[in-house]
C-alpha cells in the first residue's frame, strides 16, 4: 500500500521527470518542421531530405541502451541532466550549420541526448510508487509528447520572425530545466517495494524473455508508420504547394491528440490489458490513414491525420510500462527496447523506404509506411497478456 506523504512525493519527482521530457522532445522536434529549409538550404532531392530523420534513429537505436547502462553505474539523475544538456545546446546549432556534415554532426549530439534521456527517465518512473504504473508512464511520456506537439509551431515561429541562424538562443531553456533538474530531483535508492536493477545490459537475456521479441516487433512496425508519416508530411506538403507551416500545423494537432490518445490508451489498458490496447490501436489507425492519403482537401486531411496519430499513440506509454513489466529488474534496457531499439530498428527500414522516395514518390512512399500497420495487429495477437503473467530475467 503507497502511503500519502509517499505519493505526495511520487508525483512531485514525476512533475520533474515530465519537464525534462517536455525540454529533450521540444528539441528532438525542431528538426522535422524545418526539412523543407532544409532541403533547400543544401539542395536535397526528397529521399535524401526525408533520410536525414531515420539516419538519426538508428544512432538513438545504438546509444539508447548505453544511455541506460551508465544510468544504472552513474546513478540516472547525473546522465538525465547531461542529456538535457546535450538535446538543448547542440540541437539549436542547426540554424548556423554551414555544410551536411556540420548539420549532421549537431543533430546526432543532440539526438545521442535525447537518446541518453529516455532510459533514465523511464527508470526513474519505474521506480516511484504509484498504484496505476501505466498512467503514471503515459503521464510521463505526455510530457514528451506536448514537448513534440510545442516544438513545429513554436520553431516556424520562431524562424520566421528572428531567422534560423539566431535558433542556438533557444538552448537557454534546456540550461535552465537542467539546473532544475540538478537542484530538485533526488537519487532514490532501492527499497523493498523496487525490485533491485541488474548491472550489466543483459540485451540477449533480455530478448530470451516470452514475449519480448513479439513486442519489439510491433513496436518497431508501428513506429514505421509514426515515424514515416510524419517526417515525410511536411515534404508531401510543401510538394503541394503549401507553405511551410502547414506542416507545422500537421504536428502539432497530432502531437496534440497523441497526447489525449496516450493517456486515455494507458489509462484503458490499466483497467483492461497492454495487449488489447496495441490489438485494438493496430486495427483502428490504418483506416484513418488511407482516407488521409485518398483525400485531397487539405482540411479533411488534418483532420484525418490528427485522428489517425490519435489512435496510433494509444501504446505509446503504455508499452514502456509494458515492456518493464516483462522485464522488471532491467528497467533502462526495457525503456531503450521499446523507445530506442524498436525505433532505431524502424529507422534502419525507414532509410530504405527514403531512398526510394526520390524513385516512387512521397505519396506511394507513405502508403508503403501505413502498411505495416496490419503486420502489426497480427503481431499483437501473439503478445504476453501480463495481467496474467509476470517474468521476472
Amino acid at each position: 500500500m503507497v502511503k500519502k506523504e509517499q505519493l505526495t512525493n511520487s508525483r512531485y519527482q514525476l512533475l520533474l521527470y515530465t519537464l525534462g521530457h517536455f525540454a529533450v522532445d521540444w528539441y528532438s522536434g525542431m528538426l522535422k518542421p524545418l526539412l523543407p529549409l532544409i532541403m533547400m538550404q543544401f539542395a536535397l532531392s526528397q529521399g535524401k531530405t526525408a533520410m536525414i530523420p531515420s539516419i538519426l534513429g538508428v544512432i538513438v537505436a545504438f546509444t539508447q541502451p548505453l544511455g541506460g547502462l551508465l544510468g544504472v553505474h552513474f546513478k540516472e539523475k547525473r546522465i538525465l541532466i547531461i542529456s538535457i544538456l546535450l538535446a538543448s545546446i547542440f540541437t539549436p546549432f542547426i540554424g548556423i550549420a554551414k555544410t551536411v556534415p556540420m548539420l549532421f554532426i549537431f543533430l546526432a549530439i543532440g539526438k545521442i541526448g535525447n537518446s541518453f534521456f529516455h532510459p533514465n527517465g523511464a527508470s526513474l518512473v519505474g521506480k516511484i510508487a504509484f498504484k496505476y504504473n501505466h498512467t503514471a508512464m503515459s503521464l510521463f511520456s505526455i510530457g514528451g509528447a506536448l514537448g513534440s506537439a510545442a516544438a513545429p509551431i513554436m520553431t516556424i515561429w520562431y524562424v520566421k520572425k528572428y531567422g534560423i541562424y539566431s535558433m542556438p538562443a533557444l538552448a537557454s531553456f534546456g540550461i535552465i530545466v537542467a539546473l532544475i533538474a540538478f537542484l530538485f530531483i533526488k537519487t532514490i535508492k532501492e527499497s523493498p517495494i523496487n525490485i533491485p536493477q541488474a548491472k550489466d545490459l543483459g540485451l540477449r537475456k533480455s530478448l530470451s524473455v516470452p514475449g519480448v521479441k513479439n513486442l519489439v516487433l510491433s513496436i518497431t512496425l508501428r513506429t514505421i508508420t509514426i515515424m514515416g508519416i510524419s517526417t515525410m508530411i511536411p515534404l508531401y506538403l510543401k510538394h503541394l504547394g503549401y507553405d511551410i507551416i502547414w506542416g507545422s500545423y500537421f504536428l502539432t494537432s497530432a502531437s496534440l491528440c497523441g497526447i489525449f490518445g496516450n493517456y486515455i490508451g494507458a489509462v484503458v489498458a490499466d483497467r483492461t490489458s497492454p495487449k488489447a490496447i496495441n490489438i485494438f490501436s493496430s486495427a483502428i489507425a490504418p483506416i484513418f490513414g488511407v482516407m488521409m492519403l485518398l483525400t485531397n482537401n487539405i482540411y479533411t486531411m488534418l483532420i484525418l491525420h490528427a485522428t489517425m496519430t490519435f489512435f496510433l499513440f494509444f501504446t505509446m506509454g503504455t508499452n514502456v510500462s509494458y515492456m518493464q513489466e516483462l522485464l522488471p529488474n532491467r528497467r533502462s534496457i526495457a525503456a531503450s527496447l521499446s523507445m530506442g531499439i524498436s525505433w532505431g530498428s524502424a529507422s534502419i527500414i525507414l532509410i530504405g523506404l527514403s531512398y526510394l522516395i526520390d524513385i516512387i514518390g512521397l505519396h506511394t512512399a507513405m502508403f508503403i509506411a501505413l502498411a505495416s500497420l496490419p503486420i502489426a495487429l497480427v503481431v499483437s495477437l501473439k503478445l504476453v497478456d501480463t495481467h496474467e503473467k509476470k517474468v521476472i530475467c
